[in-house]
């Protein structure tokens, strides 16, 4: 069966995002406290999540890493949202696709923060 695949990937940075400490500035369900008497912030960051599309016919991936622009050197978060699916029993391919989109837009709006879409309005 035919099968569409979507990824949107972005390199989140504004200067101050420079490392997993600075995670809840990007992301508003994720910070790194802070306050542990033996763990300092940690050096890198791998988080994967998967959320299933509202149609049920696949999955949203949603990938978060520290990362390293190769142009320029700096330093960021990686924020990567792949949708995979398969359409439903009369679901078209262009549904589908839009379905995917429609979601991935929507989930990056929900994964991120205010203080976030502020700065990328003003940018």
């Amino acid at each position: 069966p035919a099968r569409t695949e979507i990824t949107y990937i972005n390199f989140i940075t504004d200067g101050n995002i420079r490392s997993t400490a600075d995670l809840s500035k990007v992301l508003r369900d994720f910070r790194w406290a802070g306050d542990h008497e033996h763990l300092a912030p940690p050096s890198g960051l791998s988080l994967n999540l998967t959320f299933p599309l509202p149609s049920r016919a696949g999955n949203l991936r949603v990938r978060v890493s520290t990362a390293q622009r190769s142009t320029d050197g700096a330093k960021g978060i990686q924020l990567e949202l792949q949708a995979t699916s398969a359409p439903n029993t009369g679901q078209s391919m262009n549904e589908l696709i839009e379905e995917a989109h429609q979601t991935i837009i929507h989930a990056f709006v929900d994964l991120t923060t205010p203080e976030m879409h502020d700065y990328w309005t003003k940018g």
